[in-house]
């Protein structure tokens, strides 16, 4: 019988100032650290961030550090799934991206 350990996603928010968004234009990004429910970091988990009332959906790779950061996205709420073989899938809705920020989602 196969074991399946959650993902946690764990938070470190951090938002950009008034001054970066003329430059950054439209978008923001999400970028965290995946972990196991020891707290251990998980290199390899597949990140992938869907926009509910578009559609615009991308993905990303967990480093070895677990960290992943997705930018360039464009400002609205998106639903986050981190996934790995081995671990049930996690999902937070309602993930908001601002103009030229940087989200962490919490789980």
């Amino acid at each position: 019988m196969i074991c399946r350990r959650a993902i946690a996603v764990f938070v470190l928010a951090s938002a950009l100032s008034a001054g970066h968004a003329f430059a950054q234009g439209t978008n923001g990004a999400l970028q965290g650290k995946v972990t196991d429910a020891q707290g251990l970091v998980l290199s390899g988990v597949t990140i992938t961030v869907r926009n509910a009332a578009t559609g615009f959906q991308r993905s990303a790779t967990s480093e070895s550090n677990g960290g992943y950061r997705l930018a360039g996205l464009p400002v609205g709420a998106y639903e986050v799934r981190v996934e790995q073989p081995g671990f049930s899938p996690e999902t937070i809705d309602k993930v908001e991206v601002n103009v030229a920020a940087t989200t962490t989602p919490s789980s």
